[in-house]
């Protein structure tokens, strides 16, 4: 599956039972990853957040079940709590596309946040549908910034969670890690060759809160001893009742589930009753949902897995707590690979646990196959084809230079600009110059920067453009024939947002 570096551990009745580590952390210097190499986690960071907001709640200084607006005034969401934000139930639209670029580049900026979720349309009702949205752990660190006593996130993780808890291998910054035991970010070939790509430079991002966290297989399952340990104690005070990452909060959608029994979400962990397939989402459902991975658990059934996932560009993470069995896995890798192997090693190393006679029924390699398979022939199904399908042959466009020029959505604040250089418009998201890509004409005035390979998209680290019609910008003119603005899809529940040709 192309996977450069991976480490993964099992933690079981308080002890390491398993350490392992394959490959590299850093390819080009043949540097071995180790139990404790750090790797970002991704979205496993969204616990860490969840966890700082329930300390925060215990010490009287915010309400989980209040408002967010109470804690930030110029937000303009009225009603939703924490819970909400922390649980994936506020029902806006996702927008990822709007505030990551290509090679992983932030195109928020701190200052820019609360204006760009007030501006976010709201695709579901409040409370109505579980909807994963990395904007509204954003919101929950600024909640944790100003309701602190420290100066940001970054210092509150810092000294109330990773200190307290002995997780002196996590952090966000590389440069609070002594050592340079830090793996590198890669994508895979079609071929399976590693390809070095940019990493997120989370330091600086507002969406850290939801998947900005580096860390590695010793912390990571001092992490787990510590949330079995808190799970346990709110089980035998009867406290799960009350808001708690544990507690459910959100029904889960049955289209992403892979069981009958309950699929629900806490705050930063997904509750699966076993039996059930570990990963809800995910790479492996991304680029081969239609490569069937057997749940587990059969003969051991109605055991409850608190489970997340996570993926950033060059990064896969798993992490399983299973209370009633005291254990804890987590699988953490470099590479956005051919399929998502973190996946496949989570359920052999599950099932060691709750199924062992089940083991051996599976073929994981045979599945490792065709899902690497499924992915080498992902651009050509999902972008390429498409796009050749749907276009008009036989059109025109207008002169190249009517197209240049900045654009913004007033009511989504989301900015790009066009400019033209030898010939060749280029697209700039977020406005930003270090955005570029080649804009092709497709048909009449609308044109496409669907990447030429997969090797290409992967390169980029444009894991989340995963439909053809992302990657078009249809330009419009007014009566007069002057360009006004263009139209740029960015959520399948909406129509294209409309950005305006500024003066």
């Amino acid at each position: 599956m192309g996977q450069v570096g991976i480490s993964y551990g099992v933690l079981h009745r308080g002890q390491t039972t398993l350490a392992r580590s394959y490959g590299y952390r850093d390819k080009e210097n043949k540097l071995p990853a180790d139990e404790d190499t750090l790797y970002n986690i991704a979205s496993c960071t969204k616990a860490f957040t969840a966890t700082a907001c329930t300390l925060l709640a215990d010490e009287g200084l915010i309400d989980l079940d209040a408002p967010a607006q109470t804690y930030i005034p110029e937000l303009k969401e009225e009603r939703a709590t924490l819970v909400d934000l922390l649980a994936h139930r506020c029902g806006y639209a996702r927008f990822d596309l709007s505030w990551v670029g290509q090679r992983s580049e932030v195109l928020v900026s701190h200052d820019e946040l609360i204006k760009r979720v007030n501006s976010l349309p709201r695709v579901r009702p409040l409370r109505y549908e579980w909807l994963y949205n990395n904007w509204m752990y954003a919101v929950a660190g600024v909640v944790i910034q100003r309701k602190s006593k420290e100066a940001n996130y970054l210092e509150f993780m810092k000294n109330r969670i990773l200190k307290e808890y002995g997780l002196d291998r996590t952090c966000i910054k590389e440069e609070d890690i002594p050592d340079s035991n830090i793996s590198r970010a890669y994508a895979a070939s079609r071929t399976g060759k590693p390809i070095r790509i940019a990493e997120p430079p989370w330091e600086e991002s507002p969406f850290t809160p939801g998947g900005g966290i580096r860390s590695c297989v010793s912390d990571m399952l001092k992490w787990g001893q510590q949330l079995l340990e808190a799970y346990t104690y709110e089980r035998k005070h009867q406290t799960l009742c009350r808001p708690g990452i544990f507690s459910p909060q959100m029904i889960m959608p049955r289209s992403i589930s892979y069981g009958e029994l309950e699929r629900s979400y806490g705050m930063g962990f997904m509750r699966l009753m076993l039996p059930s397939r570990l990963s809800i989402g995910g790479r492996n459902n991304a680029v081969a949902s239609d490569v069937r991975i057997p749940p587990i658990g059969k003969t051991h059934s109605h055991i409850l897995a608190l489970s997340h996932c996570g993926e950033n560009a060059g990064a896969l993470s798993s992490f399983v707590l299973i209370p009633e069995l005291d254990t804890a896995i987590v699988v953490l890798g470099n590479t956005t690979a051919l399929g998502d192997a973190n996946e496949l090693i989570t359920h052999v190393l599950a099932s060691q646990v709750v199924d062992p006679d089940a083991t051996a029924a599976v073929d994981y390699e045979a599945l490792a196959e065709s899902l690497a398979e499924r992915c080498r022939h992902w651009h050509q199904r999902v972008l390429a084809d498409p796009l050749k399908e749907h276009q008009v042959s036989g059109t025109s466009h207008g002169p190249l230079s009517e197209y240049v020029g900045a654009y913004r959505d007033p009511e989504l604040e989301i900015p790009m600009s066009v400019s033209l250089e030898n010939g060749q418009l280029i697209l700039h998201q977020g406005g930003k110059t270090s955005q570029r890509s080649p804009l092709r004409h497709y048909h009449y005035e609308t044109f496409q920067f669907v990447t030429e390979s997969y090797d290409e998209h992967v390169s980029l680290g444009m894991i989340d453009y995963d439909d053809w019609r992302v990657m078009l910008v249809q330009f419009e003119r007014d009566f007069l024939g002057a360009v006004i603005g263009l139209k740029w899809w960015l959520d399948a529940d909406l129509p294209p947002a409309f950005l305006q040709k500024q003066a």
